[in-house]
């Protein structure tokens, strides 16, 4: 993303935060160690703004096992399809700062615009709050209009 199109957006994490469980069908789950490729093969369907590569997953998240199966989210079906990821990861000050950070949002084209976004996002946004954090950022393209819609009906703002 360049700078010139990217948008910060920033929410506080204070109760209630809003709840949208996700439709019949459709779980939310941590991420286990298998689901790098997971991650990876999500993000190159969704993504066509960032080049996203097999050594991204670690270059994003690092190489904790521990922090990743506590930070990610996966979205899926009962039976099992994983089509969409967030982190509920960190700002730059570190996991036990206050300010934490909603990163890399991807939902597979095949299932977007069906409501997927928000049960992941209002999810991401609980277990950051759990995680200690008391303010929350994000950073997109402008070009993401949906996307903006999204955090926007979920309390972002931009600043």
């Amino acid at each position: 993303m360049s700078a010139d199109k990217t948008l910060t957006m920033w929410r506080k994490l204070l109760p209630p935060l809003p709840v949208h469980p996700p439709p019949t069908g459709i779980q939310i789950r941590q991420h286990l160690e298998e689901d790098v490729q997971t991650w990876t093969s999500i993000q190159q369907a969704a993504d066509t703004l960032n080049e996203i590569t097999d050594s991204l997953f670690h270059e994003a998240f690092g190489k904790s096992e521990k922090l990743h199966h506590q930070r990610i989210l996966y979205i899926a079906t009962t039976s099992g399809e994983t089509f969409g990821t967030a982190a509920a990861w960190y700002g730059p000050d570190g996991p036990e700062h206050p300010l934490g950070r909603v990163h890399w949002v991807a939902i597979h084209p095949d299932f977007q615009g069906r409501g997927h976004g928000k049960p992941l996002v209002a999810a991401t946004l609980a277990l950051l709050m759990s995680l200690g954090h008391r303010e929350c950022y994000l950073k997109t393209d402008k070009a993401r209009t949906a996307a903006l819609g999204l955090y926007k009906s979920l309390g972002f703002q931009e600043r």
